[in-house]
């Protein structure tokens, strides 16, 4: 009986001597958001190329990858006979302050036994100072059970430019509206974002960061530009 070959799949390593009809030279490549490099490949068959989350990294038909967000993602390397893995991993340019602790759903009680006893608190909000240098303010905000409903970071205005580079290569930044400057999602398609952010100026001193859980399709940004305006209150209140 003819049994058809199946189609193999492998995850070559450097120099890899197995006859797959595939051969990568390195097959965990590690990027800074924003660079490109070439896969070097050999096969004697034409290959192709897909990235497995273009979010992190896209790939050209030439085997050129782009490192475009932080975090990880595979390439496939494809022929008429057999696949390879390309493990990419792309770390930020910027670190203008620390990626939050984002919390969504947690109680008071447990982000306090964790980040300790606020500098600041309200019946609305916990406000911890000293977070990072260039972003000195993170504030819990809670919703009616207690729980966490927003986290917000003040960074200051003197770091605009890199504040704006710092989330571009994070997360998937647009144009905002009425008093946002910028909206954000986790992930390519904002229907599928389980995360909003949206960036204003809170004065002449701090720009804020304002990161919301994300669900629903319809008039999201309308929420995020209300969740923003009950935000700078609940801040006024903290920080006067």
């Amino acid at each position: 009986m003819l049994m058809a070959l199946p189609f193999v799949f492998t995850s070559c390593s450097d120099d890899d001597d197995e006859d797959n009809g595939i051969k990568i030279k390195n097959s965990k490549i590690e990027m800074v958001a924003g660079d490109s490099e070439q896969i070097n490949v050999t096969s004697d068959l034409s290959l192709s190329y897909t990235s497995e989350d273009e979010y992190y990294a896209t790939v050209s038909s030439t085997g050129v990858i782009t490192a475009k967000r932080v975090g990880e993602t595979n390439i496939i390397v494809t022929n008429a006979e057999a696949a390879a893995k390309v493990s990419v991993i792309v770390s930020p340019k910027y670190t203008t302050y620390p990626d939050p602790d984002f919390m969504f759903g947690e109680t008071r009680s447990n982000v306090i036994k964790k980040h300790g006893t606020p500098d600041t608190e309200t019946d609305d909000a916990v406000l911890y100072d000293g977070y990072s240098t260039k972003a000195p303010i993170i504030i819990y905000t809670f919703d009616a059970s207690n729980k966490v409903s927003g986290v917000g970071v003040m960074i200051g205005t003197t770091y605009t430019e890199e504040l704006a580079a710092f989330l571009a290569e994070r997360y998937v930044m647009l144009e905002g509206t009425g008093n946002m400057a910028l909206v954000g999602f986790d992930h390519l398609d904002e229907d599928k974002a389980t995360m909003g952010l949206a960036v204003s100026l809170y004065n002449t001193s701090y720009w804020t960061v304002l990161y919301v859980p994300y669900s629903g399709t319809t008039k999201k940004s309308m929420k995020m530009s209300m969740d923003m305006d009950s935000f700078k209150a609940i801040a006024d209140d903290l920080l006067k």
